[in-house]
Order: C-alpha cells, then structure tokens, then sequence
C-alpha cells in the first residue's frame, strides 16, 4: 500500500503579510492592487489562529455569498487546507460547505453580507473572534460598524476586524477611516504590492525576481489597464477619475440599503434600510412596473443586463427608478442571457427589454423566447433602443444619452432620480473581469468611465474605448432610460392603477376612458 500524500503548509510571510500576522489592533486594512497576496496574508492567519485556539470563531465574508465560490473559497480549500483536511467536508463542495470545523472545536464560517441585518443570520446571531471582509470597498460604513459589534467571543487573546480591499477613489469611507491622522494602536494599515506575492516574486524586493508567472502577470496588467484603473489596480493608488463623463454620480447618494420584497399579485415595495432612510423615508416605495437594459457583449468587453424599478408620479411627484438587479458577464452565450431575461419576465412581469439596437438578430432572438409564454399577436417585449426625439439619427458619441443618463442620475434642481440598491447582483461579479482589475458593475463604471484626450492633453466629447475601460452597464442602464424617457416614464402603465371592479371609483374611471375613446374615435382621418 502507498503511503499518503504529504502535505506541506508551512508559509514564509514576508513584508506587510508577515507585520500584519503579528499585528493586534482592533481593525486593520489590508490595501493593494489585484493579486497582491492581501488574501493569502489573512486566510493564513485564521488557519493559524483556529490551529492554535481551540473554540475560537472566525468569520470570512463578502458582499455575497456567491463572490466567494471563485475568490477566497477556492484557495481557502486547496492551497491553504487540502482534501482530506478534517475541516473539509467529503461529500459538501465549496459552493455548499459554509462552516469548516477543527477538531479542537475552532470554527470558520463564510457568508454573504447580503442578508447581514437578518436576526437568522449567523453574523449577527453568533459571537466572533476574529472577522476578515473580502473586497471591502463594495461594503458601506454601516456593515462595518455592525460587525465591529459582533466580536464578542473571547477565545484568543485579542479581536480584529479586517479589512481586504482594492483602492478606489480618494473619498471613499476605507480611505478616510483609515487615514495617516487616524492610525494608532487600535486601527492599522498594511499597503500591498506584486512583489510582496510570494506566488509572483522571489527574494525580498528589489533584489528578488519575478517568477514566471508573476511575470506573465505583469505583463498582462502592463498591456490592459489604462488610465484609473492602471493607477489603482496596478500602481495601488487611491485616486479619482480625471475627465469623468458621470460627474455627478455621488456613491453616497446613488447607492443605498434596501430591499426589494412582493410579488406579482400582490405587487412589489422597495424598503429602505439603513443609510437610505435619510433620502427615501421610512415609507415602503410601490412599484409600478419594471423595465430591462440589455448591452451585447463577450470578450474583452462583457454583457450586461440590468433591471429597474419604477415609481409612479402618482405616488410620488417626481418619477425615481431603482436598481434592483444588474448582471455583468464575460463569454456569456445568448442562450443564458434569453434564460435570464425569461426568469425575470416571468417573476417581475417586466415591461420591455430596451435592447442594444446593434444588434437585431440578438432581439429577435428574444423575443422567440419570450413570446412563447404570451398571447398571440403580443406586442413585443425585447425592443431595440429608440432614439431619443424619435427617429432622428444618433450621434456617433451618444451624447443625447449621456446627457440623459447625467440627469437620469440627478436633475439640475438637485432631485435625484437613480437609485442603486446594494447586493444586487444576483449571479455574483465576474470573477475574471475582477481578476485583471477591471469594473464588474455600474458603480466601478461610473468612476472610471472618461471621455478621450487629444494630442494636447485636453478631453474631447467621445467616451474612451481603450482595452480595459467598459461602460457596459452604463450602456444597458442608458437604454433602459431612453426607451422610459420616450415612452414618457410609465403612461403605458396606466392599467395597472385602475380602481377595483365594480366600484364607484371604477364606473368613474370607465366612463372617463370611453369618453377618451370617443374622442380619439373622433379625430380618426375619414381614409
């Protein structure tokens, strides 16, 4: 019989990897450029410290469950533990297995923080020792200020809250709750760089070498990333976009907490939540009906779906729009884009898809697909984008839409008008797309989308279309507005707001849609 395979897990830590292992403070922030070894230096530590106290309880979590499958779980299992670990389970694979359990009764549990305020939560309902929160700069202040609350276990000899992020722009709360004037003994930060993955660079930097693959690596950023994502993802530079076309896309504002909750029949609320209470009330928000943006995409640039809620003027005088799903896919075939479509046609009753009008055959296709559940002669409900004014001829730069998208975001009178909910994104990021440093939603987008420069240096009016920098989810966003703006924001919808049958307020309503009939009946030429 041949003896087991031995494995090795012994780990040299090096640099801010091997400072942050030693570090006690409360809260940490590990900093850095995509594949910088932030991870590696924090999923060693929990092994470390389940191995060495027993009862101890750790959590690792990020804004969803489903981000961590292709992230943090895969090298959780197969660099840091192995098959045949006690911890891992035989028969669970790493989409199913939540809790990983020592036989000294140390615990390491993985969850999303989409449903983080849920009393049946195991964040909230369970005391931790130690919390690491993966690609932090997707959380709010908020979340992390709750979790700071549930470090109350007591089994090691001191708590931390840590931070695993990618830098963003200069404003963001990580940046600032972490600034050079707020570092003491109780909150620390570690900044990353390649070199510092031993994976990538061998040696203590610059006298080291970059390892074969470090190198390819290297390569690839050095040849795709442009502009402010080469500065973050790449040089690790917290910086904001110069020459932003969405200047007036405010994060604080944009994004908020929420929930979308209902059904069909009984119709469907938005309820606001946490930082969303100051701009939207404590009120649930009706929704009148819902539209789609789709942008064709495959490789380099994505595919994207997003799905918006709509209020009534009715209930509110002026109209919002809310975010409620958003899809962003690399090499996804149109088969899995027409399921997506069918799924949320069939549990939101969405009113059309504004379609990217490049691409007839694409619509067509969805409509084959969506008609099959409709009655016959339907109108069809996968649409290509109109023009804004009607027929007139876009410009080559889109700039009637990009203008609209500016106002869409927020009017010159300070009403804001798109909201984006949080956690929402129901098939995860792309992990690939994250991996190269590259925007994988709306939000990342909308920071990092610019406008060419000349050979002088000064910024033209045509959006950038350089290798690495998309506006896919703008685009789909963009489409859905342009159809809602010339369709004029939901008047199609009236049927939805009729009074109950059989009531006074319905004979009302009837008769005053007869007269109207009459009326347009009237004014039929005599051809």
């Amino acid at each position: 019989m041949s003896e087991p395979e031995k494995i090795n897990r012994n780990f040299t830590l090096r640099g801010p990897a091997a400072n942050y292992f030693q570090c006690d403070a409360f809260e940490t922030l590990l900093e850095g450029g995509t594949r910088c070894g932030k991870s590696f230096a924090f999923l060693i530590k929990a092994k470390t410290v389940a191995d060495m106290h027993p009862g101890s309880r750790q959590l690792i979590c990020r804004q969803t469950r489903k981000s961590l499958n292709e992230s943090i779980l895969r090298d959780w299992r197969e660099e840091i533990l192995w098959t045949g670990h006690p911890a891992v389970s035989a028969t669970s694979s790493r989409e199913h297995q939540d809790r990983y359990t020592w036989k000294n009764g140390s615990e390491v549990v993985f969850a999303g923080l989409e449903n983080a305020r849920d009393t049946t939560s195991p964040i909230l309902s369970t005391k931790w020792d130690r919390i690491y929160v993966c690609q932090a700069e997707e959380t709010s202040q908020s979340d992390w200020e709750l979790l700071s609350t549930r470090l109350s276990s007591f089994q090691t000899p001191y708590r931390q809250l840590t931070a695993d992020c990618n830098p963003a722009a200069p404003s963001h709360w990580l940046n600032q709750r972490f600034s050079p004037d707020k570092l003491n003994e109780r909150r620390a930060r570690f900044a990353f760089r390649h070199y510092d993955n031993p994976s990538f660079y061998e040696g203590i930097y610059p006298n080291g070498k970059w390892t074969k693959n470090g190198a390819e690596y290297m390569a690839i950023l050095e040849s795709t990333l442009t502009g402010i994502r080469r500065a973050r993802f790449l040089e690790s530079k917290w910086v904001a976009a110069e020459g932003q076309i969405l200047d007036n896309w405010d994060p604080r504002i944009h994004s908020i907490e929420g929930e979308l909750v209902g059904n069909k029949e009984a119709g469907f609320q938005i309820i606001p939540k946490g930082n969303s209470v100051a701009h939207l009330g404590e009120n649930p928000i009706r929704v009148a009906y819902f539209t789609a943006g789709v942008d064709w995409g495959w490789a380099p640039d994505p595919g994207a779906m997003v799905l918006w809620a709509y209020d009534s003027p009715r209930w509110h005088p002026l109209v919002r729009r809310f975010r409620v799903a958003e899809v962003m896919k690399l090499r996804w075939q149109r088969e899995e884009w027409a399921d997506l479509a069918e799924s949320w046609w069939k549990k939101y009753d969405v009113r059309y898809f504004s379609c990217d009008p490049s691409d007839p055959e694409n619509i067509n296709y969805f409509n084959l697909r969506l008609g099959k559940k409709n009655y016959r002669n339907a109108p069809k409900i996968a649409v290509k984008c109109p023009a804004i004014g009607g027929g007139h001829r876009r410009s080559k730069n889109n700039a009637a839409g990009i203008d609209l998208m500016r106002e869409g975001l927020m009017s010159a009178k300070g009403h804001t008008r798109s909201y984006f909910l949080k956690d929402a994104f129901p098939e995860g990021v792309d992990e690939e797309l994250r991996r190269v440093g590259r925007s994988t939603c709306f939000e990342q987008e909308a920071e990092s989308w610019v406008y060419e420069v000349d050979a002088l240096g000064n910024a033209t009016e045509k959006p950038s279309r350089k290798a690495g920098v998309h506006a896919n989810a703008i685009y789909a966003s963009m489409y859905d507005e342009m159809l809602n703006y010339s369709r004029g924001f939901g008047k199609d919808a009236a049927f939805l707001e009729r009074p109950a049958p059989d009531t006074v307020d319905w004979l009302l309503w009837k008769d005053d849609e007869d007269e109207k009939k009459r009326r347009r009946k009237g004014r039929r030429p005599p051809w």
